[in-house]
């Protein structure tokens, strides 16, 4: 995807990155200011993994590495689940969870949590479980990793005390006969040890109980010594808020700047899956040569449809001059240059267009000639020749002079309408009541009789593929000017006008227009032909 598309897509589709702006920055504002004036509780601890030692020392390429991973926890569904039980009060997980914030201070410990509702109770209550509950999972967790040791121990301890009291039976069993013989014969004698009666049962008796205090000692200094303990700590519970914070504006602006970047690549998507022409490139790739330009805008067209004609805006006149040029570089020798002014669709600026290209011609020293050949919406006749025969009296139109040497009266009138510019005449539809003045058969004639009478002859054509008429027209011209709405140019449209000329030798000049509307069809008023105008003196042919 060219950056040139990209670009004309968020200019056709600016205000799609505006709307997107204006209602991010809506959701932020109510996000932020969701429940009025809200109160702020803050608790804070230090987060530090658990060591054998009160002081917890770590040396790694990430401090925060423990930290992250904690927050992780804070931030769970699970806790905020025990938290809300914690509460009561019908709080649910999901308002905890929107009303906390944690925060984490980077290269530190330091972990922060801000509890935000409007009741300031619950914002502390809120606060101060989260603290309650994560300290009880971590001493839980860290009595959970050491448990099965102790379990361990624990158990040889108790199978050593089962083996000791099996040796003490014995030793009973042993040294009952010389008990019992002393006890009923005083005079019996010398009663021997036990080391002397059995001598294995007194090692194996104290085999066991060095291990049995061996066993201890370990389970003793695993409790006292070298028990992993909780390091982190609580430096400061939920505090009591007085009163409520200001209404933030953090989101208000996040909201309208990812609503803004939201709106350019929707921009950029509806410009890709659009039907109409997106800017002068696309539409060069779709006609198969490039676009000359964009008509300049001026507001004096704008307002006076005659302008174009009468007088142009000095802004437009180097445009309509460069077009000019690179029509007539297609006239035949010898033979006077043809120029078919037809729009992709319709209100696509013909009739200005063409009006202006005229205009230019006859400033330039040429005799010219405006023909309306817009069969639909004849623009030119209604603004320069209105009443006046037209194409069929200039089929009727000859130049003989009779027996006397005065020139016969044509039996339709004249069909030329001064413009009030030196060298430049209208030629208007005509009639169409009676029978149609232009048709696909005479436009060769047509063209013929328009061409005697001046070097150039400027047609216009309306759409081109509104009638037969004006393909036949571009069929025989020199050169078409093709006009285009481009912010409403589909590029289906493009294809049909292709398919249309594409076997014309005239040459295609595209030239993007303002989209303009269906113009009234109201006849304006006719300047007088001997009005002024200011333009360069014609050239003497």
């Amino acid at each position: 995807m060219e950056l040139s598309f990209v670009i004309s897509a968020i200019r056709r589709y600016l205000w799609l990155p505006v709307l997107g702006a204006l209602l991010g920055s809506l959701a932020g504002f109510a996000v932020e200011n969701r429940g009025g004036s809200n109160y702020e509780s803050e608790a804070i601890m230090l987060v530090t993994p658990p060591s054998e030692s009160r002081v917890n020392v770590t040396f790694t390429s990430d401090p925060d590495r423990y930290v992250v991973g904690e927050l992780s926890v804070l931030r769970s569904s699970a806790l905020a689940e025990q938290v809300a039980s914690e509460v009561g009060g019908g709080i649910s997980t999901g308002q905890v969870q929107f009303a906390t914030v944690f925060t984490h201070e980077p290269r530190t410990d330091i972990v922060r949590v801000v509890t935000s509702t409007a009741d300031p109770e619950l914002s502390k209550l809120i606060a101060d479980a989260y603290l309650k509950l994560y300290f009880e999972r971590i001493n839980a967790a860290v009595d959970a990793q050491q448990g099965p040791e102790i379990e361990r121990l624990n158990a040889q301890l108790a199978d050593l005390n089962t083996q000791i009291s099996a040796v003490d039976a014995d030793i009973d069993a042993v040294m009952e006969p010389f008990l019992d013989q002393a006890a009923n014969n005083p005079d019996a004698g010398f009663i021997p040890t036990l080391d002397q009666i059995a001598p294995d049962l007194v090692s194996r008796k104290a085999s066991l109980q060095a291990e049995y205090s061996q066993i201890l000692s370990s389970k003793t200094q695993l409790e006292v010594s070298q028990r992993l303990r909780v390091t982190s700590q609580i430096v400061q519970q939920g505090t009591v808020p007085a009163d409520p914070e200001p209404p933030a504006t953090l989101l208000v602006y996040a909201g309208a700047v990812g609503g803004f970047f939201a709106g350019l690549i929707g921009a950029v998507l509806l410009g890709r899956l659009s039907p109409r022409v997106l800017d002068p490139a696309q539409a060069s790739e779709v006609l198969g040569r490039p676009v000359v330009g964009e008509f300049p805008r001026a507001r004096a067209l704008a307002k006076s449809r005659r302008a174009a004609l009468s007088s142009l805006p000095p802004n437009v006149i180097p445009f309509v001059d460069n077009l000019c040029v690179r029509a007539e570089a297609s006239a035949r020798p010898g033979a006077s240059l043809v120029v078919v002014v037809a729009g992709s669709e319709r209100s696509a600026g013909t009739t200005t267009l063409a009006a202006a290209m005229a205009n230019r011609y006859a400033a330039l020293g040429s005799q010219v000639l405006l023909v309306d050949a817009d069969l639909r919406h004849p623009e030119v006749t209604a603004l320069f020749a209105p009443g006046r025969p037209g194409i069929a009296a200039l089929l009727n139109h000859a130049d003989e002079t009779d027996a006397s040497g005065l020139r016969r009266r044509p039996s339709l009138g004249d069909p030329f309408t001064p413009s009030g510019i030196p060298g430049l005449s209208v030629i208007g539809l005509g009639d169409k009541s009676a029978s149609a003045p232009l048709r696909r058969q005479n436009v060769q004639d047509v063209v013929e009789a328009a061409s005697r009478h001046a070097h150039v002859v400027v047609f216009d054509g309306g759409p081109l593929l509104d009638s037969a008429t004006t393909v036949q027209l571009a069929q025989v011209a020199d050169a078409v000017v093709l006009t285009m709405p481009m912010k409403r140019q589909r590029m289906d449209a493009l294809a049909g006008v292709v398919h249309q000329i594409r076997a014309s030798r005239a040459e295609l000049l595209p030239v993007g227009t303002p989209a303009g509307r269906a113009r009234s069809s109201a006849t304006p008023a006719v300047a007088p032909p001997d009005v002024q105008m200011t333009q360069e003196p014609r050239r003497q042919p």
